[in-house]
């Protein structure tokens, strides 16, 4: 499971987002959590730094995936 997180987020609750992932990615070896530094709610329309990170956060988790056995 991959969490993608808005460091400055206003419309939901990061902490509440971070409980929940906890919870579902007890025994899932394919989990990750990476928090984009300075960024608000919506992650694809932030600034080209910002959206750099998340498409670099999901490719790695997505070819972390052809590894998980």
């Amino acid at each position: 499971m991959l969490l993608l997180q808005a460091e400055a987020e206003r419309v939901v609750s990061n902490e509440a987002q971070t409980g929940i992932w906890t919870k579902w990615q007890a025994g899932n070896p394919a989990r990750n959590k990476v928090v984009i530094p300075q960024a608000q709610h919506e992650l694809l329309c932030a600034e080209d730094w910002q959206r750099q990170q998340v498409y670099q956060a999901i490719n790695d988790f997505l070819s972390a995936l052809g590894s998980v056995k």
